[in-house]
């Protein structure tokens, strides 16, 4: 059986706060260049499957992931450090597998107040009767490490969720944040995209997107369109 990994497990290789806000940037950067059509997401409600929104709250921004089946993660990046709140619709700890909803006992609890108004007002796609939260993790600004709750008790394999015998654990963690600690993430993307990984290497590298290498990474964007959105989201463009 695939080894069960939750988001304590997924905490421990989540990168620094600078680097994880440049990864989930560099995401949404590219999804932007794929699709340069689609509208930005509003909180995450857009077709794109990630987005950067500068000044989602004051003094904080928020980078979303949509898996377009339901699931998904919100980060915020706030001046007391960074959240991150993640759902997986068909764990078991989903607070709807409750009557009424609860969030799942632990995953919540020891967040620090500085990051309870993320929580309790989320992104739009993660807001419901209670926060549709699965998994959890923070880091403080002065922190050396990533933080989640220590006392969760986290449901038997046998659970009867689908989910808990695939790819992923119980609370969804392995899954929805891959994308913020795979060791190679700029070929991972390349791979499940078709753009040239070369490209998408110097996305991640943080490198200003002028009108040459949007064309390399998807020849019929329009190199206006993708620059006005990539100056949204706070990447860098060289006009």
């Amino acid at each position: 059986m695939t080894e069960r990994v939750t988001i304590q497990d997924v905490a421990r290789h989540l990168p620094s706060i600078a680097r994880l806000r440049d990864v989930c940037r560099a995401l949404a950067a590219l999804e932007i260049v794929r699709h340069p059509a689609m509208a930005g997401g509003g909180e995450g409600t857009g077709g794109r499957a990630y987005d950067f929104l500068c000044g989602w709250r004051t003094g904080a921004d928020v980078a979303v992931r949509r898996t377009g089946g339901g699931d998904g993660y919100a980060v915020a990046f706030t001046c007391y450090g960074a959240l991150l709140l993640g759902f997986d619709h068909e764990s078991p700890m989903s607070p709807y597998a409750s009557a009424p909803p609860r969030v799942w006992p632990g995953v919540l609890d020891a967040v620090p107040r500085d990051f309870a108004p993320y929580v309790a007002e989320p992104p739009a796609f993660l807001a419901g009767p209670v926060p549709l939260v699965t998994a959890c993790a923070w880091r403080a600004a002065e922190d050396d490490q990533w933080r989640t709750g220590e006392d969760i008790v986290f449901p038997a394999a046998d659970s009867g969720s689908p989910t808990d015998d695939r790819d992923t654990g119980p609370d969804g963690a392995d899954r929805l944040f891959r994308p913020l600690t795979d060791p190679a993430p700029a070929q991972s993307y390349a791979r499940g995209t078709g753009m040239p990984a070369g490209a998408v290497r110097e996305v991640y590298a943080y490198r200003p997107l002028d009108r040459t290498a949007v064309a390399e990474l998807n020849p019929a964007a329009d190199f206006a369109t993708v620059a006005t959105e990539l100056e949204r989201i706070g990447y860098p463009v060289a006009r």
